[in-house]
């Protein structure tokens, strides 16, 4: 049985990953700073690899 993926928590980290790239590469704000930024993508990668590897039910997107 599959669940909504607006209530996986891979989907809502990825998603939140891209609005803060999205953010920093447009150059509007410093949302994560410069000496800080290689930390938190490494965070987010290893993040997001754990959260797939506790992934065990499929998603749905209706």
């Amino acid at each position: 049985m599959s669940k909504s993926i607006f209530l996986s928590k891979t989907f809502w980290v990825n998603a939140l990953t891209a609005v803060v790239a999205a953010i920093e590469a447009s150059g509007l704000a410093d949302v994560v700073p410069a000496e800080y930024q290689e930390y938190v993508l490494t965070a987010l990668a290893l993040g997001n690899i754990a959260l797939r590897l506790a992934t065990y039910r499929p998603v749905h997107v209706k």
